[in-house]
């Protein structure tokens, strides 16, 4: 970002807002956000240097409920398992090796606490157990979407936006928020903006109005940055997004300062293993589970 763009505000992933180079391409905003760091009703670091929080989701595990008709898998443990919950899966490719590994990690009985500094072999050597069921890797939230409706793959990691979606077509989606990472999204003003003053007084005007937060949030399926915006969600639309109590004690809060110094590492160390991906067939018929205490009808594709 640069000050010839024509813009004076973009949208940076909450991991990106943390990076060392974002102050390359975007203004300190530290002087801004000094007049709301005494706000009860924004959580610490809705605004700080790289930008203004404008609203939480999440990458998440869903399953489609027509294949486990008995039920999926609801926990990475289990999406692990495919003996007992045989499917096609989906995962995030390359770029985004963090968050298989740290997933990979969980499955494998490593707790939250202990992620970080990341045991980079087991989980590469956790994620290769479920590498031969993997039959998307994708780049695009679309690639997902479409995915799904073409039975490319039965149980997926996904962001979460894209269940809601699918929910709203009248699919059969489920999806589960143990263990999901919870991410955001950051409103930032281009370096050297063109209308800095202007960008500034937006943010602000965005930060002052929790029915604004409200609004955005129940278009984009996201979790508003303050609590005062919820009365401006319908309960429908709140139930397709984390509660209070889900990112407090289910969910996992990526590491942004380890996953910045280690993520070229991390994508060089994943090499090939990602670019060619099994193609699926037709889908089989829906699998049975343990949960249901019947005999499995498909093997693990």
């Amino acid at each position: 970002m640069i000050a010839s763009d024509p813009w004076d505000i973009f949208i940076e992933g909450e991991t990106d807002a943390e990076a060392p180079d974002q102050l390359a391409r975007a203004e300190d905003i530290s002087d801004f956000c000094a007049q709301f760091s005494n706000r009860s009703n924004l959580p610490f670091g809705s605004c700080k240097s790289p930008g203004v929080l404008f609203g939480r989701g999440a990458t998440l595990l869903t399953d489609n409920k027509e294949h486990f008709s008995n039920g999926g898998p609801t926990n990475w443990h289990e999406f692990w398992d495919t003996k007992d919950f045989p499917g096609a899966h989906a995962m995030p490719a390359r770029s985004d090796t963090w968050r298989q590994l740290i997933v990979a990690l969980v499955a494998d009985d490593v707790a939250v606490k202990d992620l970080y500094p990341m045991d980079i072999d087991r989980a590469f050597k956790k994620l290769d157990e479920l590498k031969p069921n993997i039959s998307l890797w994708w780049t695009t939230g679309d690639q997902t979407t479409h995915g799904f409706r073409n039975g490319e793959y039965d149980a997926g990691f996904i962001w979460m936006t894209r269940p809601t979606a699918l929910k709203n077509q009248g699919q059969r989606i489920a999806c589960y928020y143990d263990g999901a990472l919870l991410v955001g999204d950051r409103y930032a003003v281009v370096k050297r903006a063109r209308h800095k003053t202007e960008a500034l007084e937006m943010l602000k005007f965005f930060l002052d109005s929790p029915e604004i937060k409200g609004k955005i949030c129940a278009a984009l399926a996201c979790t508003p940055p303050s609590a005062d915006a919820l009365q401006y969600m319908t309960a429908e639309v709140r139930t397709n997004s984390p509660s209070a109590e889900q990112i407090s004690s289910d969910m996992v809060v990526p590491d942004a300062e380890w996953i910045n110094a280690n993520k070229a590492m991390l994508i060089d160390r994943t090499g090939s293993r990602n670019r060619h991906p099994p193609r699926r067939g037709p889908p089989a018929a829906p699998a049975a589970d343990k949960r249901a205490g019947l005999g499995l009808t498909r093997t693990a594709v």
